[in-house]
């Protein structure tokens, strides 16, 4: 699979500043360390990423790189929480409250110097911390990019297998990422829905108005964990 280096920084997140961190926990049914009321009171998907890196942010110094490791990401809604844990860099830190939405397009290339058009969707936190998620517009063999702005540092993810928590099943199911156009792509389909369109982007609906008819339309599948967990 194909990884990419983008030839601009594509979001500059300037300052940063720490945000509480959370008691560390393998129990899917805790998050930030608390019981949840109900499973509906949470979503919980786990990424499993090649290559990936975290960079002083001032410096480009990429500080520590992995060959493989895996991500978290549960969200509270009861709390307004979502929780970010990545061992395998000490990352465990909590965004509370709202974020802002952006989305655009960028060209770059990917490893093999092939240009490509890639969308960009950002969750922009308090101090301009938050999410970014970068992947081709088309369908494409490129690794999709999930980059955690955090206290000074970026992390940078590529995706090459995508889980989510099914708690009506108590298992793991896969979601697809790769080779799919966008509108296939589960982890983008999540977190636009569990984070851009709901309780946590109140600017979200008015950045979309712009969007195709086809890319605006989402139809949920209630047999499918990603729609209803």
């Amino acid at each position: 699979m194909k990884k990419f280096f983008l030839a601009i920084v594509l979001v500059a997140f300037l300052p940063y500043t720490a945000f509480a961190k959370a008691p560390l926990t393998y129990n899917p049914y805790i998050s930030n360390g608390s019981s949840l009321a109900t499973h509906r009171d949470c979503s919980k998907i786990r990424l499993t990423c090649v290559d990936a890196e975290k960079i002083e942010v001032n410096s480009e110094r990429t500080v520590k790189s992995l060959n493989k490791g895996i991500l978290t990401l549960t969200i509270n809604y009861n709390y307004k929480t979502i929780n970010i844990k990545s061992y395998d860099f000490g990352l465990d830190i909590d965004f509370y409250g709202c974020f802002e939405y952006q989305e655009k397009k960028e060209q770059s290339k990917d490893s093999k110097g092939k240009l490509h058009d890639f969308s960009i969707d950002t969750y922009v936190h308090e101090h301009n911390e938050g999410l970014t998620y970068i992947r081709t517009e088309d369908k494409s063999l490129v690794l999709p990019m999930l980059q955690v702005f955090h206290n000074g540092y970026r992390y940078n993810f590529n995706i090459t297998y995508a889980e989510i928590y099914d708690f009506d099943h108590e298992k793991w199911v896969y979601g697809q990422t790769l080779a799919t156009g966008q509108e296939g792509d589960k982890v983008k389909g999540y977190l636009i829905d569990r984070i851009g369109g709901s309780i946590f982007c109140s600017n979200f609906e008015e950045r979309i108005l712009g969007r195709s008819l086809e890319d605006r339309l989402c139809v949920a599948n209630s047999d499918d964990p990603w729609d209803n967990n």
